[in-house]
């Protein structure tokens, strides 16, 4: 299998804003209870097993809108089980939150845009653009408004007004007071403490939704079957896009090989979930899960043979700031 023809991305990188919620704010205080030193930490967590099964993205630059309903299903299955209600996990694949519509709102906000083409815009979303769409159109369910068949979506496809969703799907988009998202990347915050901060969501139950630079190196890692996202190593191919998926965990001891002999594996590395469907699987996950390693937020952690760079290559890393399902 290649799976230049059989995957997609479309992760676009944003401009931080200064009016970005950080964990600074008051309210991610009064949400979760975060650990300030690496100590505090565990070494490791897997929060995986509160989704429905993985979807495909397919031919469309979706990933970001996969990632964050991804961040609103998580949140709605833990407060169903924490309310003491029984959830059959396999059961919502077909009935959670409508990736598509999610796309197709963020698509239209784009379009809107001046100086922006259709063009342009098909080529893929920053998770600001998507989790707007999130929290200003809200969410019907897949079986309202569900998602192409596999194989047969095209970037252009959602473009024309004929496939815009009719009046009775935004009729039963379901909204969530008051929700926000926080960035843990906040501009000025040094990649050390992004690593720190983000391992300290995920320890304390919560995901997060991560954009990083897709090098084309990674084709070679999956044709190889470790499943994974090595980091981009020194000679590596260029940039081939951007990527956004849901960090679920992490594991201290993980180690991720590289996409090119000779070249050590860097060490420690974070549990993803992917949206390429369940044939995309690393070593010790679940169908659709794998690896991403801690160098893609510190590239300080790199050893010798990696891509020499100050600037992270994963960022755009966001939190559900509320969970309240209502």
């Amino acid at each position: 299998m290649d799976p230049k023809t059989t995957v997609h991305h479309g992760y676009v990188p944003d401009t931080p804003d200064p009016r970005d919620h950080t964990i600074a704010h008051p309210a991610v205080q009064q949400h979760v209870s975060l650990a300030t030193t690496p100590e505090e930490l565990p070494s490791d967590i897997d929060l995986s097993t509160g989704f429905p099964p993985v979807r495909h993205q397919g031919n469309l630059p979706s990933c970001t809108a996969f990632s964050a309903a991804a961040l609103v299903e998580y949140a709605a299955v833990k407060a169903q089980i924490a309310a003491g209600e029984h959830v059959d996990l396999a059961a919502l694949a077909g009935d959670y939150v409508s990736p598509m519509f999610v796309y197709t709102m963020a698509l239209n906000a784009v379009l809107g845009e001046a100086n922006v083409s259709a063009d342009t815009a098909t080529m893929g979303l920053s998770p600001r653009v998507t989790l707007g769409a999130l929290t200003g159109d809200g969410m019907p369910l897949e079986s309202a408004w569900p998602y192409p068949p596999h194989g047969t979506e095209k970037p252009e496809m959602n473009v024309a007004a004929a496939t815009q969703p009719p009046t009775a799907v935004h009729d039963s988009a379901h909204h969530i007071a008051g929700l926000q998202f926080v960035r843990v990347d906040a501009i000025g915050t040094e990649p050390a403490k992004v690593l720190h901060d983000a391992k300290a969501f995920l320890a304390a139950g919560e995901l997060l939704s991560l954009g990083f630079d897709y090098y084309t190196n990674v084709y070679d890692h999956m044709v190889e079957q470790k499943w994974g996202f090595a980091y981009p190593a020194t000679g590596d191919p260029a940039r081939g896009g951007g990527h956004a998926v849901v960090l679920v965990g992490f594991d201290d001891a993980r180690e991720v090989p590289a996409a090119k002999d000779g070249v050590a594996p860097t060490m420690g590395a974070f549990l993803l979930r992917n949206s390429w469907g369940p044939k995309f699987k690393g070593p010790d996950c679940e169908d659709g899960y794998g690896w991403l390693p801690y160098a893609y937020l510190n590239p300080a952690l790199a050893p010798a043979g990696y891509l020499a760079t100050s600037l992270p290559v994963g960022r755009d890393v966001w939190a559900l700031l509320k969970t309240d399902w209502n």
